[in-house]
């Protein structure tokens, strides 16, 4: 197994547990299927290879999440970083009115608000 392999593997491990832990909180958790791209919020598309179905592409961030009256959208980062275009897909959501988070690994999970000029 390669470095990538294993960062996505523990990516995705990670989403499993902040998705946990959210619904253990109370909140609804669904994938988010939508990414921005030139100013539009689109449909992400499915990943296929060879004519079979490898994955269903999650948009960003990774979840949206309810708890009436709250809607919030967590994206999950296990350092915490976010690159300069997921900044800017930031900027648009926020300008469309969501709150969304950033979920790190810290001692735990950890919640911040999701910034888009950090």
């Amino acid at each position: 197994m390669n470095d990538k392999q294993r960062a996505r593997r523990k990516g995705k491990r990670f989403e499993n547990q902040v998705q946990e832990d959210l619904e253990s909180k109370g909140w609804i958790v669904m994938r988010f299927t939508k990414k921005v791209e030139n100013g539009k919020l689109i449909n992400c598309r499915p990943k296929w290879a060879g004519g079979r179905l490898l994955t269903f592409q999650s948009g960003f961030p990774d979840f949206l999440c309810l708890k009436h009256p709250e809607i919030k959208l967590v994206e999950c980062k296990v350092n915490g970083y976010l690159n300069p275009e997921e900044r800017e897909q930031v900027k648009f959501l926020k300008e469309l009115g969501f709150d969304i988070e950033v979920a790190c690994e810290d001692n735990g999970i950890q919640y911040k608000p999701a910034m888009a000029d950090a």
